[in-house]
């Protein structure tokens, strides 16, 4: 990624920030959080194959090569409804190509994030299944299903079709926020980027970590950090995800709260 990097001419931009006002997401005036440099994950509009070296159009290619063998499976996967699916492959897939978005600036890397962020989004709903007591909370969210691995409401003690399990709520969720966070920094070049950052900066904060507060009796540092009654579970895959939730959110909004949340975790690990 360093090697890819070097082509590369943009100057250090200013991280566009999300204000969350009354609900609202307001683009462009919102004041900028922090810088997005070095490896950045905002798009080059002068992108081309071209300008890289003979050895980085070789990895660029390996990667668009892999990218197609596996595209249909990803897409099928994001239909799911699943965290377990949702916190890893899937998860690991958006990042592998955002690896790509920061290596070389192509906008056809986070253009493929969107795709497959769309297709989740379609799945998006309140309500637990109805094997499992069918509960609604008021907040938008996936389920937990492992699918394929022989689970089902009937030998997961209520953790299948339900929104609870914390494991793999981090993992989902940490994957979520640095794609969420990819959008809001290409936010001003593109309107779909910009209502791809608002729909999923309202999701985080709004659904999901509003949704363990209300669990956590309303603290929110509870939600964040206690076992008992929060989304905290310490296992490193876990702590790393959630931290990764807490720091892009913390970027997003450049509420502090948020970076001390990434930084208590970080001490945690």
């Amino acid at each position: 990624a360093t090697a890819m990097s070097q082509g590369r001419t943009l100057p250090r931009l200013p991280f566009l920030a999300v204000c969350v006002l009354a609900g609202a997401l307001l683009w462009p005036a919102c004041a900028p959080a922090a810088d997005d440099s070095a490896l950045t994950l905002r798009i080059d509009p002068g992108f081309s194959r071209a300008n890289l070296t003979t050895a980085e159009q070789q990895w660029y290619d390996l990667v668009w090569t892999h990218n197609a063998g596996c595209a249909s499976t990803v897409l099928t996967r994001s239909l799911y409804d699943d965290l377990y699916t949702y916190g890893r492959s899937i998860g690991d897939y958006n990042s592998f190509m955002l690896l790509g978005l920061r290596a070389t600036g192509d906008r056809a890397f986070l253009d493929r994030v969107k795709v497959i962020t769309d297709s989740m989004r379609t799945k998006l709903r309140d309500a637990d299944d109805a094997c499992v007591g069918g509960a609604t909370d008021g907040y938008l969210n996936w389920r937990w299903r492992a699918v394929n691995m022989g689970y089902s409401c009937d030998n997961t003690g209520g953790w299948y079709g339900s929104d609870h399990h914390q494991l793999d709520e981090a993992m989902t969720h940490g994957n979520l926020a640095l794609a969420a966070y990819a959008f809001v920094v290409n936010a001003d070049l593109d309107t779909a980027f910009a209502a791809r950052a608002a729909v999923w900066t309202d999701y985080l904060l709004n659904n999901w970590e509003a949704k363990w507060i209300s669990r956590a009796g309303g603290d929110p540092v509870k939600a964040w950090m206690d076992n008992a009654t929060g989304m905290y579970k310490h296992e490193a895959h876990v702590v790393a995800n959630i931290m990764r939730a807490a720091y892009y959110l913390w970027k997003i909004t450049g509420n502090p709260f948020y970076k001390a949340r990434a930084d208590a975790l970080q001490a945690l690990s």
